[in-house]
């Protein structure tokens, strides 16, 4: 399995691709899968990570652990931090 990084030729929904969440600083690969369907043939087209309740709660935590600090940020600086989150 390869690192999943958006916006490149490894996004491509033709082939099933594990995607992870990010959760906390990290990327998180859940053991529920959800397949995801071209709605127009039936086919699967992806497979993801489904979040249960322990990746949520640790989600919800992450984000409230780091609200003050992103809150004191410009929208361009919080925008630069998920381009570099997305680039991996």
């Amino acid at each position: 399995m390869h690192k999943y990084k958006f916006g490149t030729k490894e996004d491509d929904m033709s082939s099933e691709i594990s995607r992870p969440i990010f959760v906390g600083g990290e990327w998180v690969h859940c053991d529920q899968r959800l397949k995801v369907t071209n709605p127009a043939n039936g086919e699967v087209v992806a497979e993801t990570s489904l979040a249960g309740p322990d990746e949520y709660e640790r989600a919800v935590a992450a984000a409230l652990a780091i609200k003050p600090q992103l809150s004191a940020l410009a929208s361009s600086e919080r925008s630069a931090i998920l381009r570099r989150v997305e680039a991996g």
